[in-house]
This record gives C-alpha cells, structure tokens and sequence, in this order.
C-alpha cells in the first residue's frame, strides 16, 4: 500500500515561555482513511539576556554613584517577555574612594524565561582638591604668642581634618628665610608660615603659607639738639670731643602712659651704638661699637626719657651713624660728621 500524504492541524500549549511544552497534531480523515491525533511533549530553555554597559567617564572623590554611572541596559528576546530587573554592586548612593580602574558590576535577575546575567565595567576615581591654608596671625613684640591655626577648603561634606593622616605642622621663616621658633621674644618684623604634614588618599593637597607680623615698639626720638631724618638724611654737624645728650622714648603701641617702656633693658645691648662710615658713601652701618660715654655716666631712664650723653670722638671730618635699636629689633638712627 503506498504511504498517504496528508496535511495536519497542530496545536501547541505551554509553549511560549520556557519550561515544559506540548504540541498536539490532528487530522480529519478522508474516504479512505479514519482520521486520528497525537501529541508530543518537549521543553523551551531559558533564553540569555543581553547587558550592554560601557565604561563610565572619571569621577572626582565626593562623587556619588548615580545613574550617570550606573546606566546599564538589558535586553532578552525580541517581542519575548521582560528582562530581569538590573541590581548594581557598589549601589546607587555609594562614595567611591580616589583610584583607578575600580570595578562596578551589574546583575540581571533570573526570570521564568531568562537565565541570570552578568557584567563589570571599571571607573577611575580621581583625588579631590584640598587647600590647607595657614592664617594670618598678628602680635606684639613681647607676647602674647596668638594660637596658630589653618582653614581647610574642599572637604568633601561631613568631613574634616580628621580625614586626613599624618599630624599639622607648622614652620615659621623670616625674611632671610631662617628657620625661627615664635615666643614673646621673636623680633618685630614679617615671618612666613608654613604649613605642612598631612596627608590623604582622597585628597590632593595643596599647602598655601600665611604670615606672622610681629608689631615693632614706637620709638620716638632722637630729641634736639639731634636733627632727625623725615624723607632724606639729615648730617648733624658736630664738634669733636663734644657731649650730645641722645634722648628717646620706647612704647609698645601708640605713644603714652600705658604703653610706655623705661627699662633699660629694654634698649638691645644696653647702649646707643655707633658706626663710622665714609663720608663719601651711603651710610652701612658696620661694625657698631657702644657709644663713648661722657664723664662717668651711661644710658638711664630720667625725666620721662631715656637719656646717653654721648662723647663724640674727635677726629673732624669723621661721618658717623648712630642708632639706638631697641629690644624688639626696632630702631632709631641719626647721622653726623664731626668738623
């Protein structure tokens, strides 16, 4: 008997998602044949899922992950059911510290119809620009010594100092770039601080210096019969052997009863002191020696002035510089040329 060639119906069930599926087949019959059915059963897997994320631009420490970063996408199969839902490893939210080629992961949730997915990707973390800058302080010649403190600009917010490793410290350098300790004895003048120490992962650090002035006395003086400089040097003109009373006055702060200072100790090296130059010459001031005293008396405090009455010497034609400094590093001077 030859074979029959036939057209079926088929009937699927269960098979549009993955799992157990049945496919039934039937057919009607014709004048020679009965008809008859059957069926069939095979499974339908789980489909993959597809994640497409590339590596995100840098970020700077402080940044939060967000979906600027976090901006996978996943697809399954077309016209088929809904991917999984993604879940990201650090979370949304997270504050990365500073380094490069930090790994962020994603994850596709399983599904009825899709095997779980997943993927990585790398970010870098760039450190984040921190100033520490060292505060201008002020004081007086003699104290008191301020507290020295530093601002601090760009934490991150609900940071602090205390983020950082490492100990501040704080350098102090004068005009001649010496290293100096600061006490209620460092001279008048401008001294350089810097700060330096602290460290950091997260931070870039840049270290800005501050300045110390310590405030010279007021000096007033020397009195007539010296004829002081105002905008250009004055030369007293002076006898050999001659006696010149070298009178001042020494305040801490603005001239008056308060302020004003009678020690004398409080007059550098316990006298005026003096310095021969060329007359043909700008004034040096090399190798000062103590003033010569006339008779048997010295630098006092008399009369509401310090007074030294000082022997000029008696070469003539001689030019001198005469200067009183006081304890502070501050200082008067007067200029001369004997005749």
């Amino acid at each position: 008997m030859s074979p029959v060639n036939v057209t079926s119906s088929l009937v699927y069930s269960n098979n549009t998602n993955a799992g157990a599926a049945t496919a039934n087949a039937s057919w009607a019959g014709d004048s020679n044949h009965t008809g008859n059915t059957g069926s069939g059963g095979f499974t339908i897997t789980k489909a993959p899922q597809t994640i497409t994320w590339s590596n995100p631009s840098s970020i700077t420490y402080g940044t939060a992950l967000s979906g600027t970063q976090l901006n996978a996408t996943v697809a399954g199969v077309f016209g088929g059911s809904a991917p999984g839902a993604l879940t990201y490893s650090p979370a949304s939210g997270t504050v990365l510290n500073a380094g490069n080629g930090q790994t962020l992961a994603v994850d596709a949730a399983a599904t009825s119809n899709y095997d779980a997915a997943h993927k990585t990707v790398t970010i870098d973390v760039n450190k984040k620009a921190l100033t520490i800058t060292a505060d201008n302080k002020t004081m007086p010649f003699g104290g008191p010594v301020p507290a020295f403190t530093v601002t601090y600009a760009g934490f991150v917010t609900g940071q602090s100092a205390s983020n950082l490793s490492g100990t501040l410290a704080l350098a102090f350098k004068d005009i001649s770039n010496n290293t100096v300790t600061i006490s209620n004895s460092t001279l008048a003048g401008t001294y350089t601080i810097i700060p330096s120490g602290q460290t950091s992962t997260n931070y870039s650090i840049t270290y800005v210096n501050g300045t110390l002035v310590v405030g010279g006395w007021t000096l007033t003086g020397f009195y007539q019969p010296v004829d002081m400089p105002v905008t250009a040097m004055v030369l007293n003109t002076i006898k050999g052997g001659q006696t010149v009373p070298l009178k001042f006055n020494i305040y801490v702060g603005t001239p008056g009863p308060t302020t004003e200072r009678k020690s004398l100790t409080d007059v550098m090296f316990g006298s005026v002191q003096i310095a021969e130059y060329n007359c043909a010459s700008t004034p040096g001031y090399e190798s000062p020696v103590d003033v010569a005293n006339t008779g048997s008396t010295s630098l006092r405090y008399d009369g509401g002035q310090f007074i030294q009455n000082w022997q000029t010497p008696k070469p003539a034609n001689k030019c001198y510089q005469v200067r009183m400094t006081a304890l502070d590093g501050s200082h008067i001077d007067a200029f001369f040329k004997t005749k």
